[in-house]
């Protein structure tokens, strides 16, 4: 099997892809809570459209609109569904110690379905069952 070490997009864009075997780009977060400028501690990351990262918040958020910024490349907003902005809501936020993974759209870090249980949750409350409400 070749070692592929390049990659030629439709666009012309050429990527280098070596040593980008096996990494799962994982990153670090300690911003508080309450702060909309969420740093990523992820040493050696390039900010390239397609991008996926998972990222271990130490703290929760509890902000509206929060951004994330990767090993100095620069605050990008956090969105949902591409369009969604993040929120304090329970499906477009976080718990202190969780892993979140995000796609880098070329404009915006996408949140990649961080919490699927939620919106399940969400919908029991929705059609009232178990007397759950929202």
């Amino acid at each position: 099997m070749a070692n592929i070490t390049k990659f030629k997009a439709s666009n012309g864009t050429t990527y280098d892809l070596k040593d980008r075997a096996g990494d799962l780009r994982y990153g670090t977060c300690a911003t508080e809570a309450a702060t909309a400028a969420k740093v990523v501690t992820l040493s050696g990351f390039t900010l390239v459209t397609g991008a996926t990262i998972h990222v271990k918040f130490t703290n929760s958020n509890t902000v509206a609109n929060p951004t994330l910024n990767v090993d100095n490349t620069g605050a990008k907003s956090i969105m949902r569904y591409g369009t969604t902005a993040a929120s304090t809501s329970p499906d477009t936020s976080w718990l202190a110690g969780a892993v979140v993974s995000f796609t880098y759209d070329g404009t915006n870090w996408i949140l990649n379905d961080y919490n699927a249980s939620s919106d399940i949750l969400k919908g029991l409350k929705d059609v009232g069952i178990n007397g759950l409400t929202t």
